[in-house]
């Protein structure tokens, strides 16, 4: 993305789902949720510095309507998150309950965190499946490539017999 200052085909998916499951995990280890919980925080806490950093550079990179889209969710996950904590908080009163509540709920984000990767494969008509940034970045080398290929097979020998019948 540095390099050519462009998010191009990658999506964002990935990147805030993870932000929202290390930002679940975090609200998991608090002590009003689960006591005693300290390496669950500091491990999530760095995920999300890890996290919020990745998304703030896909939305630098990013225009026009990808970086309204990406900045929306990365605003929208952080909300449901401090949602989420709020009523947890304000609904389930022992500690048992709110690590119940939040463990479940963590779960299914890290279910869906490793999932999210798979959001960027694509169904080819012959049944295969390719990232969308693969499919550009191959038929970019795949065609000059070719065109070398034919190139240096055209010629003809010293005797000058065309050598491209011999490929």
């Amino acid at each position: 993305m540095e390099k050519k200052k462009s998010v191009e085909q990658f999506s964002p998916i990935p990147y805030i789902a993870t932000l929202v499951n290390c930002m679940m995990w975090v609200l998991c280890g608090l002590p009003i949720v689960h006591p005693h919980s300290i390496l669950v925080i500091t491990i999530n806490g760095a995920g999300m510095l890890i996290e919020i950093s990745y998304i703030l550079l896909f939305i630098l990179y990013s225009q026009g309507r990808t970086r309204l889209q990406v900045l929306l969710m990365f605003v929208a996950s952080i909300i449901s998150v401090a949602v989420i904590a709020s009523l947890v908080i304000m609904l389930a009163h022992t500690h048992e309950r709110r690590s119940m509540i939040v463990g479940i709920i963590c779960v299914v984000l890290c279910i869906i965190m490793y999932a999210a990767p798979l959001s960027v494969m694509k169904q080819h008509k012959s049944g295969t499946y390719t990232s969308t940034a693969q499919n550009k970045n191959s038929t970019e080398q795949c065609v000059p490539a070719q065109r070398a290929q034919s190139s240096a097979y055209t010629h003809k020998n010293k005797k000058g017999v065309d050598m491209d019948y011999l490929r």
